[in-house]
């Protein structure tokens, strides 16, 4: 993004044209389509950080080498992109350079320039600039209890006591990896000894096995004052992505409502 901003710096104050700002908006969308769809920032097991394509990319090749192939082909193009984008950007801002100057020959004193405004536009700029810095980057470092709620604080506890037990063997076919928050999800990630063909009567399994378990028990209360939810996750060597079972306070009321005489 510091690129993005560079260039709009150099609009407001030297090269304002509307031809010159065209580029810097493609400019703009491109990084944004990149973070978005292609931005690398989970793992197998939680893949949540990852934008929306890499998301899918990183479960179907199961992290390997095909994750690395892609990342190297994403890089290329990317910042190839960006090449071709600031390029056009030169270009325009010649154009607007060699008028001008055209117009300061003509008439012997060039574009006036209004000071004001390019410093009014300079600071919403910079404030700008500065939250979205502080959104993306600082917040997450900041102690827990300034910026998140105490449903989520507890969340994060929870989790953190899971995974210094972790890696967990659960029985002979089942060992429990970590858990993660995600908001007010709490996920338990495991891995499982199955065979593709298996997906379907382990998600079956799961089902029956996890929903009694969370709906009956004490997570229930979690979910009905705090709207905590929580999701079982397997893998197996083999599976194009995990077996994902959520459980919900309206799950949980559906159930009710279906075992009710």
């Amino acid at each position: 993004m510091l690129i993005i901003l560079i260039a709009v710096l150099l609009g407001i104050w030297k090269y304002r044209s509307r031809y010159y700002f065209k580029w810097v908006v493609f400019a703009f969308l491109w990084m944004l389509a990149g973070n978005v769809l292609f931005y690398a920032g989970g793992t197998l097991q939680n893949p949540e950080g990852d934008g929306l394509i890499t998301r899918q990319i990183r479960i179907a090749t199961q992290d390997g080498p095909g994750m690395g192939i892609f990342a190297i082909l994403f890089l290329v193009a990317y910042w190839g992109g960006m090449i071709f984008f600031v390029s056009r950007m030169v270009k325009a801002a010649r154009i607007f350079t060699d008028q001008q100057n055209a117009l300061y020959f003509e008439d012997g004193f060039g574009e006036k320039s209004d000071t004001t405004r390019k410093m009014l536009e300079t600071g919403i700029l910079l404030l700008v600039s500065a939250i979205w810095v502080f959104f993306a980057f600082y917040r997450p470092m900041f102690p827990t209890a300034l910026v998140s709620t105490s449903v989520e604080e507890e969340l994060a506890t929870a989790a953190n006591e899971v995974n210094q037990a972790t890696p967990q063997q659960i029985d002979p076919i089942t060992t429990l990896d970590n858990a993660t928050v995600s908001g007010r999800r709490l996920t338990y990630h495991y891995t499982v000894k199955a065979k593709p063909s298996e997906k379907e009567r382990l998600r079956a399994f799961a089902v029956e096995s996890t929903i009694p378990k969370v709906c009956d028990g004490e997570m229930r209360k979690g979910m009905r004052d705090s709207d905590v939810s929580y999701a079982y996750s397997y893998m197996a060597v083999g599976f194009k992505s995990p077996v994902v079972i959520e459980v919900t306070e309206p799950i949980c009321k559906k159930r009710d409502a279906a075992s009710a005489p």
